[in-house]
Formats: C-alpha cells, sequence, structure tokens
C-alpha cells in the first residue's frame, strides 16, 4: 500500500504519521486465532458404527485405551455432544468411513439396517465410504440402500416408503468385474457458503473380499487404493477443488503409545499396516484421511509423497467415539497443512439423550418389539456361573 501511493506521487513525508498504523494492519494474528484471510471448517467423523443405535452392552461397549474405562456409545447421546460440537461452527460436515451397516444388531438389522440411515441422515451425515460390511447382503442390496425402495424379499419397512439414503454413499475404488466405472460414485463436493469447496474420496480396503461372503462379491471387484486415489484428486484439482479429503475403510492400531496420538516426525508411537502405507503414497493434493476398519482410534500424522505432514484419524468402532477436526482454508480454497488438528471426543452413555434422535430409536424399537420379544428356545438346565470348579471354554468347545 505504501508503495503504491509513492509510485502515483504522493509527498512521502506525509506518510510518515500512517505508518504505524499501516504496519500495525499486517500484524501477525494472535496466537490460537483465526487468520482473516482464511476460513475455519470442522469435520466430525466417525467410523464402524455397525446399526448400534443403542449402546453396545459389557465389554465391547467400553473404551478402555484412552484412560480409565467407560461405557460408551448411543446415537441420540452422541447427537447431543455432535451439537454441543457443531455450536459457533458456520462450516461443520458430519463425514465417516464405513461399516455403517451391516453385522448389525436386530433392532436396525430387523428391517436391513433402514433404521441406521435414518438415524445418520437425522445425525447430519454428508458422505461416507463404504466399507466390506456395507456388502453383507451384496450390491444390489447396498444399491437399495443407498437409492431406496422396498427389499424384494420381504417388503416395505413400516413408516413412511424408504426413499433411500441423502447422504453420499461413496465406492471409489469398487467396480462391477470387468468395469473401470465405479459401482457408487467415486466421490462428492461440498460447497460451502463462501463458495469454497471440500472434496471427499470414499474407498475400501481392497481386500474386503477376505471379509465378505464370496457369493456376495463374485460379479463386483475391489481396486488397488493409491492409484484410484490419484485418478480422482486428479479431477477434483481439475474441477477447481483444492481442499481434499479421503474417507477410507482401511486401519490399523496405533503401537506404542497408549492415548491415540503418534508422529512419524518423532520419537514415541508410530500407526502402521496398509493404512500408514496409502496415507504416504496417496495423491500430494489430499489433505486429511479419515480412517476405519480396525476399531482403534487414532490421530496421527505421516509425511506425504512431497513430505509435507498428513493428518490420519480413527474413532471408536459401535458409535462409542468420534473425531472432532479443525483446519483453514487460505484464500485459494486449499487447506493450512499447519492448522489441521483433531481431537478424540468419548460418547459416554450418561450424556443426555438428544430428544429428537431418541424418539427416532424408540419409534424403530417399538416397531421390532413383535420379533424381539419371541420365544426362540429353552435352556433345560442350568449353566454353571460363578463359583462352579469347572473352568469356562467357548461355546460349543469341549470343557478343559
Amino acid at each position: 500500500m505504501i508503495n503504491r501511493f509513492v509510485r502515483r506521487g504522493a509527498p512521502t513525508l506525509a506518510l510518515l504519521p500512517l505508518l504505524p498504523l499501516l504496519l500495525a494492519g499486517t500484524a501477525a494474528a494472535p496466537p490460537g486465532s483465526t487468520p482473516a484471510a482464511r476460513t475455519p471448517v470442522q469435520l466430525l467423523a466417525l467410523n464402524d458404527l455397525h446399526g448400534n443405535l443403542l449402546p453396545v452392552d459389557g465389554a465391547a461397549g467400553r473404551i478402555t485405551h484412552r484412560g480409565p474405562a467407560i461405557q460408551a456409545g448411543g446415537l441420540p447421546q452422541m447427537a447431543t455432544l455432535l451439537d454441543e460440537a457443531r455450536a459457533g461452527q458456520r462450516n461443520s460436515l458430519t463425514v465417516a468411513a464405513g461399516d455403517m451397516i451391516g453385522r448389525s444388531p436386530l433392532l436396525s438389522a430387523l428391517f436391513h439396517d433402514e433404521p441406521t440411515v435414518h438415524a445418520l441422515e437425522q445425525l447430519g451425515l454428508t458422505a461416507t465410504s463404504v466399507g466390506n460390511h456395507e456388502f453383507d447382503e451384496g450390491p444390489q442390496e447396498l444399491k437399495r440402500i443407498v437409492q431406496g425402495g422396498c427389499h424384494p424379499k420381504d417388503g416395505c419397512a413400516p413408516g413412511d416408503p424408504y426413499d433411500g439414503a441423502d447422504f453420499a454413499y461413496l465406492a471409489a475404488n469398487v467396480t462391477e468385474r470387468g468395469s473401470a466405472t465405479p459401482l457408487l460414485r467415486p466421490y462428492t463436493v461440498r460447497i460451502l457458503p463462501n463458495g469454497q469447496k471440500i472434496g471427499f474420496i470414499g474407498l475400501v480396503t481392497k481386500n474386503a473380499p477376505s471379509a465378505i461372503n464370496a457369493s456376495m462379491v463374485r460379479d463386483i471387484e475391489f481396486h488397488d487404493e493409491v492409484p484410484v486415489i490419484e485418478r480422482y484428486s486428479r479431477e477434483l484439482t481439475q474441477q477447481g477443488v483444492r481442499a481434499q479429503v479421503v474417507l477410507i475403510h482401511e486401519g490399523e492400531a496405533v503401537h506404542g503409545q497408549a492415548d491415540g496420538h503418534c508422529d512419524d516426525g518423532g520419537p514415541g508411537a508410530r500407526l502402521e499396516g496398509r493404512i500408514k502405507d496409502i496415507a504416504q503414497k496417496a495423491a500430494p493434493a489430499v489433505d486429511l484421511i479419515v480412517s476405519g476398519h480396525s476399531h482403534s482410534s487414532y490421530e496421527c500424522t505421516v509425511n506425504d509423497p512431497e513430505g509435507r505432514r498428513r493428518l490420519v484419524t480413527q474413532a471408536d468402532s459401535f458409535g462409542r467415539s468420534f473425531t472432532d477436526l479443525r483446519f483453514d482454508l487460505d484464500l485459494t480454497g486449499d487447506v493450512v497443512r499447519d492448522s489441521v488438528r483433531a481431537q478424540y471426543r468419548p460418547v459416554p452413555v450418561g450424556t443426555p439423550q438428544q430428544p429428537a434422535m431418541a424418539r427416532l430409536v424408540d419409534t424403530w424399537r417399538a416397531r421390532s418389539e413383535d420379533v424381539a420379544n419371541q420365544v426362540v428356545g429353552h435352556i433345560s438346565a442350568d449353566f454353571a456361573g460363578r463359583g462352579s470348579s469347572h473352568r469356562s471354554a467357548g461355546l460349543g468347545q469341549p470343557r478343559p
């Protein structure tokens, strides 16, 4: 600004009294604040819900690797915490990394996971990748879940006609056998109120067939993740989408540290397995990765192909936690890598339930009661429990 005035011939001395004010306008923003030229964004991320609308009982519902064990889970409880996290955030999106349906409790499975889709819509889900369990009933049933319509054998579930998912289900690396066209859309783009764009590419581990009934996936193929990410990252870049996030159903456990944090640039814990390899090799334009599949929560950084830091996160399964991700977009719409940060958010079962989500869950629970209350068998003798002199054995296994 000063140089422009001088070139126009304005008296240089006249600017001296204004110099402190002009320089003050270029001072750095206070620590912890967002520079005016940046756009703050929030991503709330979850994974591996498996249709658990209610908390899981027993050990499977506990969080034990982040301090004292607590019982966690429940979508009415999560909805309350998501509402609290979104407060004051103008640019908040909710995303997931697969296995949101499949291997579900009776409450959801009885209606082919339509209750879970309704709950995720009400939760405000923007997009999710597929996981291996999205294919439990085959690709045609997955398409029905996405597009809507009654189940071909069991007919329509109670309530309004099922009209499909209003969030994006992504499957960039899944195609019909012999085809290069994805089974579902490969990515989705969300436009913020200021016009800036964020692209989400969704994938599932290429090893998914090893965890699916072979008869359900005989007509589809699962492709290597890294070149698929490269292909669609390039498409997004060509469309002017500079902020890019991968949602991928592939994960690992963090080794060497119990709090879930790890950094391959420093001492301590490390992320291992295929997700680390994918995160290191994925297209440089990808800014961060939300993962799933291993049911272990972590927030880790790795180096991308250009040596820049890239965050990789995962939350606990069954709705026991979510990840609160924050970052800034610069004037070009790209993610400022140094601004990316993540917070682990557990969902204690004692959290007050969001009334709207609680009503939805109660509605489906009432619809399932006739089946849930049917007697399917009887125990003809007592099971030896605590105080028994016999050692325990797995169900169906001989007593040691």
